[in-house]
């Protein structure tokens, strides 16, 4: 009738009914009683928790999942379960700790913590638990920041950006931080489009990872001709030295209007226009010449146009028309040459302050009695004006 179950050890006891043909009395009991010993286990029991990875998403996450191993028997639970029957049909129960929870990446790898009891715990070897890691992966901000093209203008060039993934607790706001695209260019060549992200709101920087795609904003020669001209002119000759210091200036093909100097223009650009005059001037006929209405120009942020062209006007004088009238003579027969009278002529027409003419006045040969044409004759080259 012996039985021992728990640690320890008990005799292995009999009955011995004599209900049968045998009669006690002629029997002398000689009892040699075995022991029935049960020792604690050898086997170790253990429990290992799972570890957990989750991306970033503003929940707390937890990972009650538990493997249980007496020797070679292995339980594995699913996710929730916290009680275990051994073969031994003893149970082991698991309790989560309380710090086996999980929200922010900041909060790097918590030991998936936990305790454990078992039924007839002495009768049984603990061996070492093993306890998993939970891990909170950062979740993705995309950042797409427009690129844009343009010819210079003078005016910045900006684009739009934008921000998608910040993440929504549940049953809370969806995070927030201060996104701003401050990429700018103004002049001509390329930069990036850039912003700036504050985290001024209730995103955490750590809890994101970012992947951007960044555009360009690229600033090209303006190509609408640019076109300043000095004037063309004029005169007749007077003596006098002539200027004429007037310009215009197309933009695109409209013209711009001048300050109040008639030298000074500021394209839509905003950019100016600044003429200064080199041309001497014209006085005498022999001053003309192609181009000769010269200027010098300032353009500001020159460098950022494609077609700028100056041209030159002509300033000429032109040959003064002049009337030389011979004035008639006479004398009285005496048949010698010497004592013919001056000859003369008048000059209408000189401007005041012009060089006088030069001619020469003569008249048919001859001392008879008679009438004699009187000439002017005028050379080209002594009268260039």
């Amino acid at each position: 009738t012996g039985s021992q179950t728990a640690v320890g050890n008990s005799d292995n006891t009999y009955t011995l009914v004599f209900d049968k043909t045998a009669v006690s009395t002629d029997y002398t009991i000689s009892a040699d009683l075995g022991k029935l010993v049960v020792e604690k286990s050898t086997k170790e029991l253990k429990v290992a928790s799972a570890s957990g990875t989750w991306t970033y998403d503003g929940n707390a996450h937890t990972k009650p999942e538990y493997t249980v191993t007496l020797g070679d028997e292995t339980i594995a639970g699913n996710e929730g379960q916290v009680e275990f029957t051994l073969s031994t049909g003893d149970k082991v129960t698991v309790t989560p700790a309380t710090t086996a929870t999980i929200t922010h990446v900041a909060q790097t790898k918590v030991d998936n913590a936990f305790t454990w009891t078992v039924e007839n715990s002495d009768y049984y070897t603990k061996g070492t638990d093993v306890v998993g890691k939970l891990n909170i992966n950062p979740a993705t901000l995309t950042i797409v920041t427009q690129g844009a093209t343009k010819e210079y203008d003078g005016k910045a060039l900006t684009a739009d950006g934008s921000i998608d993934g910040f993440v929504t607790p549940t049953g809370g706001a969806k995070e927030t931080a201060t996104f701003t695209v401050t990429g700018s260019q103004t002049e001509v060549g390329k930069s990036d489009n850039t912003y700036t992200l504050v985290w001024d709101g209730t995103a955490a920087k750590s809890d994101y990872k970012l992947a951007e795609s960044i555009g360009k904003l690229v600033i090209e020669k303006n190509t609408k001709a640019v076109v300043i001209t000095s004037s063309t002119k004029s005169w007749t000759y007077d003596g006098k030295l002539h200027t004429d210091e007037v310009y215009t200036v197309t933009y695109g093909g409209t013209e711009v209007e001048a300050d109040s100097t008639g030298k000074g223009f500021t394209l839509p650009t905003g950019d100016t226009i600044t003429i200064t005059a080199t041309a001497a001037g014209v006085k005498d006929v022999a001053d003309t010449a192609a181009g000769n209405n010269t200027y010098n120009y300032v353009l500001n942020h020159a460098d950022q146009y494609g077609s700028v062209t100056a041209k030159a006007g002509t300033l000429s004088i032109e040959k003064a028309e002049l009337t030389i009238t011979a004035n008639s003579n006479s004398k009285t027969y005496d048949n010698d040459p010497s004592t013919d009278p001056a000859l003369t002529a008048t000059v209408e027409g000189v401007p005041e302050g012009g060089a006088e003419p030069v001619y020469n006045v003569s008249r048919e040969p001859g001392q008879d009695a008679d009438d004699y044409t009187i000439t002017v004759t005028v050379k080209a080259d002594d009268n260039p004006n």
